[in-house]
Parts: structure tokens; C-alpha cells; sequence
């Protein structure tokens, strides 16, 4: 059975938004585990002793954050390969899980880089610098995953080039109220 063009604009959709997930998610994986082992090499005396709660803190923050994205590398990287191989469009994509994880992400490295730099101001490095940009990245990664799921509810009639299908223009009616109910006066 053919796929529709509905079906191909929402699966490009899906390609382009599963893709640009995995691969900024990757890179935040990246950024926030070579802060851990940097976090590690630096202050690994001070985290195995009883003292510095908050820096223990920290880095449990940054690490359940590094977990959350690497769960969602594996399931990006599965839905992908679902969806690179059905003809249709697969509803196997969890919008609800990965913007969840997302923000919630951003909200751990958030407050970890806060507690991190709070804690200790002096040493303010690389590891807090790739921690906050991570947190940003996590951001972004969420809001994307927001818009293309309001993106993707708006098709629904035919691609055909026009706004037609995403009933732009009409207040509720659709496209076709326009100029035809108007009287002169």
C-alpha cells in the first residue's frame, strides 16, 4: 500500500525531528559525562570523605541528568531505526517521555551547576561551563520536541504545497469562510 502524502510530510517530520534529538542529545551526553570525570578527577577526594553535601549533591544531580540522556540516546535511536523502516507513518515515538526527560534534564543540570557553583566560585571551570551548556541544550532539545508535536497536530489535510491542510488564515471555520458570507453596505 502506497503512504499517502500526509503520511510522508508527517514520517519527514518525524525523521528530521528523531534525528536532530538524537544527535543534540548525543552531544549533551557527551558534554555532561566529561564534566562528571573531569568533576571526579578534580574533586574525587572531597566526594568520598563526609564532608561537602553540596557538592555530592551536585553531582548526583549531573549524574541522574547523564542516565536520563542516555536512556533517551537508546530510545531515539530505536524509534529511528522503527520508523526508518515502516512504509507509514509509526506511532511508536513517545512525545510525552522525551520532552519529559528533556526538561527534566535541564532542570537537574540547572540546579547542579547552581549548587556546583555556588559551592566552590574559585574554581569555576570547564566542567561548570559544559554542564550549563548542556543544561541550555536540554532546553532547546525539549522546546524542539514541543513545537514539532504542534507541527505535526496541524496536518491534516493533503500536502499539497498549500497552507490549506494546516488551516491557516481561518478563525475556527477553515480556509473557505473568507470573503463569500461578507454584505456591502
Amino acid at each position: 500500500m502506497q503512504a499517502g502524502p500526509e503520511d510522508r510530510v508527517q514520517k519527514g517530520i518525524l525523521l528530521c525531528r528523531g534525528l536532530t534529538s538524537l544527535l543534540l542529545t548525543f552531544f549533551t551526553w557527551i558534554l555532561t559525562l566529561s564534566a562528571i570525570i573531569g568533576i571526579t578527577v578534580d574533586y574525587g577526594n572531597i566526594l568520598m570523605s563526609d564532608q561537602a553535601c553540596g557538592m555530592k549533591a551536585a553531582f548526583g544531580l549531573f549524574v541522574c541528568a547523564d542516565c536520563c540522556m542516555f536512556f533517551l540516546i537508546v530510545w531515539d535511536g530505536v524509534n529511528l531505526c522503527m520508523l526508518y523502516y515502516t512504509k507509514g507513518c509509526c506511532h511508536c515515538e513517545c512525545y510525552h517521555m522525551n520532552f519529559s526527560f528533556q526538561i527534566a534534564s535541564f532542570g537537574m543540570l540547572l540546579v547542579g551547576t547552581i549548587i556546583y557553583g555556588s559551592k566552590d566560585p574559585d574554581k569555576i571551570g570547564w566542567a561548570f561551563w559544559f554542564c550549563l551548556t548542556s543544561a541550555l541544550l536540554c532546553l532547546i532539545v525539549g522546546i524542539m520536541w514541543c513545537m514539532t508535536q504542534q507541527m505535526k497536530r496541524f496536518i491534516k489535510g493533503p500536502a499539497s504545497g498549500s497552507l490549506g491542510g494546516m488551516n491557516a488564515g481561518g478563525f475556527g471555520g477553515g480556509l473557505d469562510t473568507g470573503m463569500a458570507g461578507m454584505t456591502t453596505l
